[in-house]
């Protein structure tokens, strides 16, 4: 995986101490609910453990998944 500088969800709210907006929120969520619709149809992979600490934002904005992951 590659480096995701901006941390995670979790670290970026205890940090800024500020809450999302709601546009926020629907970007981080609309990208988290794409990348688990990818790692299920496509790499067959069921994510067990979706939390603010698993996901991932980089210095671009862009949101990852930390995967630890249960491959039936």
């Amino acid at each position: 995986m590659e480096l995701c500088g901006a941390g995670a969800m979790d670290l970026v709210y205890r940090f800024t101490k500020n809450f999302l907006s709601e546009e926020q929120i629907a970007y981080v969520l609309y990208d988290t609910v794409k990348g688990l619709q990818y790692l299920h149809e496509t790499v067959g992979i069921i994510h067990r453990d979706i939390k603010s600490g698993n996901i991932m934002v980089t210095d671009e904005g862009e949101i990852k998944l930390g995967i630890y992951a249960f491959s039936p």
